[in-house]
């Protein structure tokens, strides 16, 4: 997924909500040792 390519018109929750469902992590998470374990609105 591209969040940069956002063709569907995804905010910046449902962006979030498709990376952690395709398991996919952001660089700067790791970079600051931290990861996103939950979301919500």
């Amino acid at each position: 997924m591209n969040i940069l390519d956002n063709k569907e018109g995804l905010d910046g929750h449902d962006q979030l909500a498709a990376l952690m469902k395709a398991d996919i992590h952001p660089p700067i998470g790791e970079m600051l040792e931290f990861a996103l374990v939950g979301l919500e609105r």
